[in-house]
């Protein structure tokens, strides 16, 4: 793979999770190959406690740097982070059959039902778990899932600091 060709499709080679929390961060690298995904690396480091917000997130970002330097030079600088607690909102949902073209707005109005976030601060997407040779006959199954926008952006910015690039 060409340097070009990793920048442009992080996801071919490797990734980073990234799980920061109040108290914590933990992180696992993942490698592609022909046989999929591996884990290659795992870390973990504290968060020093801070009453002081700006201080809070600089012990935040030195975690983050731990646990990169305990996870090696391997590990990717591309990271997916993690939204727990009430962050975020994952519902299942199950719809009759109906166009591909129509399921967006079937999951948005899904989503406006049954989660209690503002909607109109958040991020709404879905994954479809069912055969997709199917998909117009049979039922369309899946996940959504709410991601307040503050929330996200917290930790986009917190990643970027950390100089990660988050996908």
């Amino acid at each position: 793979m060409t340097a070009v060709d990793s920048l442009l499709h992080p996801m071919r080679s490797g990734v980073v999770g990234l799980d920061i929390g109040n108290g914590s961060v933990k992180l696992v690298a993942l490698e592609k190959s022909q046989d999929g995904w591996t884990a290659s690396a795992a870390a973990y480091a504290a968060i020093e406690p801070a009453t002081d917000q700006t201080v809070k997130e600089e012990n935040t970002v030195r975690a983050i740097l731990d646990c990169f330097s305990k996870a090696g030079p391997t590990a990717s600088r591309f990271a997916v982070c993690s939204l727990s607690g009430p962050e975020v909102a994952v519902r299942s949902f199950c719809f009759p059959p109906i166009p591909a073209a129509a399921l967006e707005q079937a999951v948005n109005l899904e989503a406006q039902q049954v989660c209690s976030l503002d909607l109109t601060h958040s991020s709404v997407d879905y994954q479809l778990v069912e055969d997709q040779t199917q998909a117009t006959r049979t039922n369309r199954k899946g996940y959504l899932v709410i991601g307040l926008e503050e929330a996200m952006n917290h930790k986009i910015r917190l990643a970027q600091q950390a100089q990660l690039k988050p996908i």
